[in-house]
Order: structure tokens, then C-alpha cells, then sequence
């Protein structure tokens, strides 16, 4: 009898080691698919087993073709992007078309089809949380001049609303979560928050860029100087330091607001030839990094959950 207690007590013992073994691995919530954009086209990983080490990135799309900045629809089952052919880049007689355009494919990869075209640059879509617009940044006057506008194009309608005057507007426009704010970055590298119902706009008073909202609205995070991750709150207070570190450009918070996805490395601070990107995971709780991917430069990111 004392025998056969001990074997059952052996068993349950070893039972929580294995079950606590097998949940041990994941960390905190960090859900859903990340694809990213680099020099040899599109890759994709998925978190839901994500154990805090560089997880494994699919091929989703290789091509000589140029994918730019693309981000997933709310349902997660298309992408937005700038996109440049190969085959129209090519000098010819007539020269070169250097023109990114507008463009949605399946999450596959497949499908792809022309969403807006027109003879300007077209960067860093953002699609509404409603999924009712796409935000983006078109260049007139590309690549004489890098002075773009800030657009909004109703899915619907297919109307095209410049919201802004032309500047030399940089990173892509970011939406609050209830898709009534949109925020973007002007040439003085003032923060702008723009209201899409009263169709009015309102400076922050801080010099930085890529601006993100929080998953509850009332804050903006933003990058100071590549030096810091910073956050203000939305009526322009209580600025604050988040987190020290380099810093290129914030792509997106997870819904419960612990996460944030971001860019690091870059060009500009190591020396000619030894070019890289990493792509970063941020716990915000416990101000830790988790390194997703680090390789060729990075085109963009997207975050579905």
C-alpha cells in the first residue's frame, strides 16, 4: 500500500513538473502574426508560442518586386503597402518609374491589386481600426523633392482627402484604437494630432516622431531623438521619459497595452556596409526587450493579433 502511495505521488509530482515544463515557455500574452517587409521581400512569424528567443520567419512573398511599409487590415487577412515592379523600376529610353503605389494583397501573399494609383510616391499606409479608411503619405513631387502630404482614402467611396498641407512629412500617419484620431509627424518634427470628424488638427508640444496612441487614447508615445522612447499625454502634458535606448521607429502596441513592437538598429549609427535592422519587443510592465528579428534593413512591419 505504501509502495503503490509513493508511485502515485511520484506520478502527480512528475505530472505538474511536465505540465509547468510545457507552460513555462510562453511569455505573457503577446498573440497574433507579425510580417515584415525587408530588401528580399515579405516574412512572417507567429507569436502565439512565443518563447522570448528570435522566433522562426516564413517566406511569405520573395520577389525582386519592392514591398513598402505594409500593414494588416483589422481582420488580419489582407496587407497595405507601397509597391514599386521590378520590371517598371528598369531603365529604359523613357527612364525609370520610381513610383510606389498603393497596392492590398491576401495575407497568402496572392491577390494583389492596385488599390490607388497616380504619378506620386506612395508610403506608409494605415488602416483604420474600423477598417473604413486607409491613411497614408503621397509625394507630388518625387524624387526631385521628399515633400509629401498626409492623405485619407474611404475604402468605400474611394474618395481622397488631403488632410494636410504639403510638407516634408516623415514616418507614417498612426490611428487611435476607435479610428477618430489619426497622428503623423510634420516637418519641423512636430507631433500632430489630427480629428478625422471635426477635420481639425492640433500640435503637441514636443519635438519628436513616429507617434503611436496608447490602446486607451489618452496617451501618444513617441521617438526622441532615436535616444528615447517618450510618451505625452494626449491634451500635452506630462511629458516623460519610457525608456532609454536606440530607437527608429514604433510600430504598434498589443490591445492590453503591455507591448509594444519597434524597430531598432539602423544605418545611421553603425559604420557604412555593416547596415542591419532589429525588430524589438518592449514589456512595458517590466521595461524588457525581447529581439525578434535582427538582418537586412527593415521596409516596415505590421502587428495582427
Amino acid at each position: 500500500m505504501r509502495r503503490r502511495l509513493i508511485i502515485v505521488a511520484s506520478l502527480i509530482v512528475i505530472g505538474v513538473l511536465i505540465g509547468s515544463f510545457k507552460a513555462w515557455p510562453t511569455i505573457g500574452n503577446i498573440k497574433g502574426k507579425i510580417v515584415l517587409s525587408t530588401q528580399n521581400g515579405l516574412r512572417l512569424t507567429h507569436l502565439d508560442d512565443f518563447t522570448g528567443k528570435i522566433p522562426t520567419w516564413q517566406v511569405m512573398l520573395e520577389s525582386k518586386d519592392e514591398y513598402r511599409y505594409p500593414d494588416w487590415s483589422p481582420d488580419g487577412t489582407r496587407l497595405a503597402m507601397g509597391y514599386l515592379s521590378w520590371e517598371e523600376s528598369k531603365p529604359t529610353a523613357r527612364g525609370a518609374n520610381t513610383f510606389y503605389k498603393l497596392v492590398i494583397i491576401n495575407a497568402d501573399g496572392r491577390g494583389l491589386h492596385y488599390l490607388h494609383q497616380g504619378d506620386e510616391n506612395y508610403e506608409y499606409p494605415a488602416w483604420s481600426p474600423d477598417g473604413k479608411f486607409i491613411a497614408f503619405i503621397a509625394y507630388p513631387n518625387w524624387p526631385k523633392e521628399r515633400v509629401g502630404q498626409v492623405c485619407l482614402l474611404n475604402l468605400s467611396t474611394k474618395h481622397l482627402h488631403r488632410i494636410s498641407k504639403p510638407t516634408a512629412t516623415i514616418e507614417r500617419p498612426t490611428w487611435s484604437f476607435d479610428s477618430r484620431m489619426l497622428a503623423f509627424t510634420s516637418s519641423a518634427h512636430e507631433i500632430v494630432i489630427y480629428h478625422i470628424k471635426d477635420d481639425k488638427e492640433r500640435v503637441l508640444p514636443v519635438i519628436g516622431w513616429s507617434p503611436l496612441f496608447s490602446p486607451k487614447g489618452n496617451l501618444i508615445f513617441y521617438i526622441q531623438d532615436n535616444e528615447a522612447l517618450c510618451s505625452i499625454n494626449i491634451d500635452g502634458s506630462n511629458k516623460r521619459i519610457v525608456k532609454r535606448g536606440f530607437f527608429d521607429y514604433i510600430v504598434k502596441f498589443s490591445r492590453d497595452g503591455r507591448y509594444l513592437l519597434y524597430a531598432g538598429g539602423g544605418s545611421n549609427m553603425i559604420p557604412p556596409g555593416h547596415e542591419y535592422s532589429t525588430l524589438e519587443m518592449l514589456d512595458l510592465e517590466k521595461l524588457k526587450n525581447y529581439r525578434l528579428f535582427k538582418g537586412s534593413l527593415l521596409y516596415g512591419a505590421s502587428w495582427a493579433e
